[in-house]
């Protein structure tokens, strides 16, 4: 593997941790937010909305490497 490939594999692993923060830290303010929804409601609408934010973010930093 040449240090090009090495430097994108490395920055892919980063640009993953940090969309999964991103939907975790999402996943969190929704529930809060939502508290006076029912739980069942709230968790699967905050659960929709966070993993299409992770989907997102993951294509949006995949875009940007591809033009590098």
């Amino acid at each position: 593997m040449d240090s090009a490939s090495l430097t994108e594999q490395y920055q892919l692993q980063m640009i993953i941790r940090a969309s999964l923060r991103i939907s975790n830290q999402c996943f969190k303010n929704c529930v809060y937010n939502f508290n006076k929804v029912d739980i069942e409601k709230r968790e699967k609408a905050c659960f929709t909305n966070c993993v299409q934010n992770y989907k997102d973010t993951h294509q949006l930093a995949q875009i940007h490497l591809s033009r590098q």
